[in-house]
């Protein structure tokens, strides 16, 4: 066997005292923990004012989906309410006078909607749309009230008074135009 005593792994020195200048072993562990945990709360801090950023962001958002919601649909209300006219001048069938009076009260129910949610802003941009739906609507009942024989008088009257695609494009302008102040309001 081992008769002489081998080195430890450890070497022992003797000469060895513990650093007692400066900071001991436990202040510099608080140090180091106290400046861990200082990073934390700035972190925490700055992470929480952006989740606040955000939701605000997203309330935003939802404030205005209804309002988008109903310039869409004053949009696709007037889109629908023009083509019985166009219908009536194609096949004449006589029934498409029902379809526009159900139209036209889709129409009108999306614009006051539409104008119950506006910002006070955005109600002349409405009040522009509806006369431009006034107009349409004033057009469609002339070419509605033709009968079949006098369908080359309603094409003159759409000639002459400009179409409704016309005047629909220009109400399509305007809603953009509320649909922009809608997303910059967003945005800002």
């Amino acid at each position: 066997m081992h008769t002489k005593k081998e080195a430890s792994h450890f070497s022992e020195d003797k000469g060895f005292k513990p650093y007692s200048k400066g900071f001991g072993i436990t202040l510099r562990l608080f140090i180091l923990i106290l400046t861990l945990l200082l990073l934390m709360v700035v972190s925490h801090l700055i992470s929480y004012r952006q989740n606040v950023t955000v939701t605000r962001s997203f309330e935003n958002i939802l404030e205005e989906i209804p309002h988008q919601k109903s310039i869409y649909e004053i949009q696709t209300a007037i889109t629908d309410y023009i083509m019985p006219a166009h219908d009536i001048l194609i096949t004449g069938y006589p029934a498409e006078h029902e379809i526009a009076i159900a139209l036209e009260k889709k129409v009108l129910t999306a614009f006051d909607y539409c104008y119950h949610l506006a910002r006070p802003i955005e109600r002349p941009f409405i009040d522009k749309i509806r006369k431009d739906f006034d107009q349409i609507r004033s057009l469609s009942n002339q070419i509605m009230s033709s009968n079949l024989s006098q369908r080359e008088e309603a094409g003159r009257i759409m000639k002459k008074n400009g179409s409704t695609g016309c005047l629909f494009q220009r109400s399509r302008t305007r809603t953009r135009k509320i649909t922009r102040s809608a997303h910059e309001k967003i945005t800002h």
